[in-house]
């Protein structure tokens, strides 16, 4: 089943963002999308997801940036700094020209100040991302309730729609059989064939119509198939909700070891 979940937290005035995005497939298959700093916590990333989801493409972008309490500091690069100033002067004699190099002038210059590389320690980032990520997942795992309890209502409606087409064939195949003995009358009394209506051969040929026109196998069949179909529906919501519940057990376990920590 389809479904979306997305979960932020903060860490040291750092924002962690995970969002969660799943479409149907039979197996299990997990893309995670993580910062280079953050590449060491895919496999906790991968493991809390298939804790919570058995089935479907499940993608996880995760991402980070500093908020106006995170790391503010500029990188000056004096070096740099004092290779323009002197490459200024010089430029400034053999031009003969007037004018004051100032500071304001030098730190303009390209690469002279510049935003720090953030980097984040990937150990130290797990509990808030792991937050963020539980966020999602109970985002995206209530979204696909919702969405599996529409398809269950449309399957039952269906099943009880082919139930009833099933019941009003079985009425219906009497008829068949009158109206083409019917039809087959009507054709030898329009040929103006010398042949009775008790006729031995067509009797047989009503009869063998009759037979080959029998779908009763048939639909005692189909009526098992459904019959199954509503018995897996069932066992299939028991189980979904029994797994539901342990994992609403497991999370709501996590929330209390996290807010004792």
């Amino acid at each position: 089943m389809t479904g979306y979940g997305r979960g932020e937290t903060d860490h040291n005035g750092t924002k962690f963002s995970v969002e969660l995005n799943s479409v149907n497939r039979k197996q299990s298959d997990i893309v995670i999308n993580l910062p280079r700093d953050l590449v060491a916590l895919e496999p906790q990333i991968r493991q809390t997801i298939n804790e919570n989801i058995s089935r479907g493409r499940t993608n996880v972008v995760v991402s980070y940036h500093n908020g106006p309490s995170g790391p503010r500091k500029l990188a000056l690069d004096t070096e740099l700094a004092r290779s323009y100033h002197e490459a200024m002067r010089a430029l400034q004699r053999d031009l003969n020209a007037p004018g004051e190099i100032t500071i304001g002038s030098i730190l303009q210059a390209p690469g002279v100040m510049r935003a720090p590389e953030e980097t984040i320690d990937s150990n130290a980032a797990w509990p808030a991302i792991e937050r963020a990520l539980r966020a999602a997942l109970t985002e995206l795992i209530k979204m696909r309730e919702r969405e599996g309890k529409h398809l269950a209502k449309d399957l039952i409606r269906r099943l009880k729609a082919m139930r009833k087409q099933i019941k009003e064939i079985r009425g219906l195949h009497p008829e068949v059989v009158k109206k083409y003995r019917a039809a087959l009358l009507e054709r030898i009394h329009k040929a103006a064939l010398p042949i009775s209506t008790d006729d031995e051969r067509l009797v047989k040929e009503i009869s063998f119509f009759a037979d080959r026109a029998d779908v009763s196998e048939e639909l005692t069949r189909v009526e098992s198939h459904l019959a199954q179909g509503r018995e897996s529906h069932d066992g299939a919501a028991r189980v979904a909700r029994r797994r539901i519940r342990l994992w609403r057990r497991r999370l709501w376990l996590w929330s209390r070891g996290t807010s004792r920590r």
